[in-house]
Formats: C-alpha cells, sequence, structure tokens
C-alpha cells in the first residue's frame, strides 16, 4: 500500500515556515488538538483559534473557543495537532483551497484572569502534510438506502480477499442485526451514529476503522463500498443512544484489481469518485446537506 503523503521540511526548505506567515496574514483560522489541562483537569481538547504572531516556527496562538472531547482521556503522546487551511493561487490562475496538519508543542501557556488557557506560545513542527482540498456535499442518509452496513475497529488493512471475508463474517456474528445508524456521507467520510464503547475512545488514540457500505440501490453483483478510515470527531447533540462518529476516510478498496490480494487507493486529498457517483445519483431523492472541505 502506498502511504506517501505530499511534506514539506523546514530543515530542507527554510521558506516553508512561511506558510505560517500566510496563516496568520489570512487570519486562518486554526483548530489545534491538545492534551492539557483545562478548568481544573486534564483532557482532550480542541482549540480554535488564530495566529497573533509569528517568527519562524514559533506561533502565537490566540484561542477564540474550545470543547472539551468526549471519551476517556487517555493521549498516544504529549503532543498538540494543528490543522488550518488557505487560499493560494494556482497555475490555472483560479484559487484552490490547501490544508495544512501537522504537530506542534506548547512552550508557554498565558492564562486569563480564571486560569483558562487565553494564549499559547507553540512551537510548529518542521515537518507538516500539505492536502490540496476538494469540496463535496455530504448527503444526509436514508435507512431505505442501506442494504449492508458495518463498522469495524481494526489493528491492520486486510492483505487479503479471505482475511477481509473473515473479518467481515465475524463482525456481523458478534453484532448480528445490530449495525451503527448512518448520518450523512460524502466522498471524502462519514458520520454514523456509534455505541458508547466505541464513542469512549479517546479521539487522539489513532485508530483505524473499516466502513462497509453496501446500498440496497446497488445493482445485483456490485461489490460494496469499503475504505479504512480515522477518527476527526465525536458529537452527542445528533444520536438519541452512542454518539456521532465522524472518520475521514483514507484508503479505499479498488474491486478492478487482483482477485485475490487487496489493492487499496489512496484518496485522503481526493476522495472516491464512485462513491461520488453514488451521491450524486442519490441527490435526486435526497436533500444534500452542508459543504464539506474534504482532508480537513
Amino acid at each position: 500500500m502506498n502511504t506517501q503523503k505530499m511534506e514539506s521540511y523546514s530543515l530542507w526548505r527554510p521558506n516553508s515556515f512561511e506558510v505560517f506567515q500566510e496563516a496568520r496574514r489570512q487570519n486562518a483560522r486554526i483548530r489545534l488538538g491538545c492534551h492539557m489541562r483545562m478548568g481544573g483537569v486534564t483532557a482532550d481538547v480542541l482549540l480554535k483559534g488564530q495566529f497573533l504572531e509569528v517568527t519562524g516556527s514559533v506561533a502565537l496562538f490566540e484561542i477564540k473557543a474550545h470543547e472539551t472531547l468526549p471519551g476517556k482521556s487517555k493521549p498516544v503522546d504529549p503532543a498538540c495537532e494543528f490543522s488550518f487551511s488557505l487560499d493560494q493561487d494556482a497555475p490555472s490562475g483560479t484559487i484552490e483551497k490547501m490544508g495544512y496538519s501537522g504537530r506542534a508543542s506548547i512552550l508557554e501557556n498565558r492564562p486569563d484572569e480564571d486560569g483558562m488557557p487565553q494564549k499559547l506560545l507553540l512551537r510548529l513542527s518542521r515537518q507538516y502534510v500539505t492536502r490540496r482540498l476538494r469540496r463535496d456535499k455530504r448527503l444526509d442518509w436514508e435507512e431505505e438506502h442501506t442494504g449492508l452496513l458495518g463498522l469495524l475497529v481494526i489493528a491492520d488493512t486486510p492483505a487479503n480477499r479471505q482475511d477481509l471475508s473473515a473479518r467481515i463474517k465475524a463482525y456481523y456474528k458478534l453484532h448480528g442485526e445490530e449495525k451503527p445508524n448512518l448520518v450523512n456521507i460524502s466522498a471524502g467520510g462519514a458520520c454514523l451514529c456509534v455505541e458508547e464503547e466505541l464513542a469512549r475512545r479517546p479521539l487522539m488514540a489513532h485508530e483505524l476503522y473499516l466502513f462497509l457500505l453496501a446500498p440496497r440501490t446497488a445493482d445485483q453483483g456490485e461489490p460494496p463500498y469499503i475504505f479504512t478510515g480515522k477518527k476527526v470527531g465525536l458529537s452527542r447533540d445528533i444520536c438519541e443512544q452512542g454518539a456521532a462518529l465522524r472518520i475521514r476516510f483514507l484508503y479505499e478498496l479498488d474491486w478492478t484489481k487482483s482477485p485475490s490480494a487487496l489493492h487499496w487507493t489512496d484518496i485522503e486529498s481526493s476522495g472516491s469518485e464512485r462513491l461520488r457517483h453514488l451521491i450524486r445519483d442519490l441527490n435526486d431523492t435526497v436533500a444534500p446537506a452542508q459543504d464539506q472541505a474534504v482532508g480537513l
């Protein structure tokens, strides 16, 4: 599987820190996920704000909003993760949107009068991931369109069809008729209502998911849509039970390749063209939700 991403290294390209200056100039909305003390307790938090000052890899981050993420707080490591997007001129003369994400460490915490973090002095990673973002619409999913639906937590990506089939059979044997509820879907990800056990897992656990969807509208013999993905958010305001888990698709199973070995296509930055066609067909009967920037 090809896991190579488009990356920038300031060690070899000194001007690569210019992107942080550009984020300040464009007043880009910065998202910062951290494991830190907030309101007297240590928790996984999502901070939203802007860069006030940038000098090389050091940035002064002003917090405009914050939320404590649900689930048991158990970080993999103490680093924070930042992400933002910028508009830039494309060679074609159009404006394209680029997404940037990487690691950051807190050098200094400047709290307000109540002791809540107000500004953070950050050291931004010398290595960050750059993605060209493509906009896709989320489709509010109707239960009547669901044939098969599954969401598995996996330790690694299935290597062959026998392995994949065994995992799916074990999943349905364990869960029976129970299945997650698909809230909405786009070419780049999906939102599902899941049970509390999945909802309690920490956001920064970096778990890998296997998402399976076979619509009722599919032609006979058409293979299901299968993706690997990662968790990018949780919400308890959408589902009657459990929580809404949003995942971003990383790889799509390409059924047109080898009949025995599995071929996974990297779609994290582009989205699934096959799924995009399905959503376009269903749009005639189901109203689309808001736009989504795939890759953020």
